[in-house]
């Protein structure tokens, strides 16, 4: 009779100690649930933000509507920078190859701020060649694609 009671106790005191164990597990889960339910919604808050701000931004660009070959031209021109090959590339979409050699590193930034002030260009492919001739002075290659 002892014996059995002394089973019967280690059995429910065991029982105690696992349902204790395991409660701790579930409120340390779902605390943790909490936690990152919050961490999402500052998440999805700050991507909401993010969106709206794009979009704000986007709408203060100027879109283009003539073609990219005659704006990239008249870009060059207007910056007093040299083209030195300039082809179309075949696709669906508009897109260009532009090689500026011997250009200057305020030219390059030139070309890229003009290239993001339009909302519907956007760079495909930009790469940048040192000249070993004139270490001030690079060879630019760059894609890009009218939305």
């Amino acid at each position: 009779m002892i014996k059995n009671l002394i089973i019967l106790f280690t059995i429910i005191s065991s029982l105690i100690i696992i349902f204790i164990s395991f409660n701790r597990y579930t409120n340390n889960l779902v605390k943790e649930n909490e936690n990152l339910s919050k961490k999402y919604e500052k998440v999805y808050d700050l991507a909401d933000k993010y969106a709206l701000l794009s979009k704000t931004k986007t709408d203060n660009k100027k879109i283009i509507k003539a073609g990219l070959l005659s704006y990239i031209q008249d870009v060059s021109n207007g910056l007093n920078i040299k083209i030195t090959a300039i082809k179309p590339i075949q696709g669906d979409t508009d897109k260009i190859n532009i090689i500026y050699q011997k250009i200057s590193y305020k030219n390059i930034l030139d070309i890229v701020t003009m290239i993001d002030s339009v909302s519907n260009i956007k760079i495909i492919n930009f790469s940048l060649m040192k000249r070993f001739d004139d270490p001030e002075y690079m060879n630019l290659d760059l894609q890009i694609e009218k939305l």
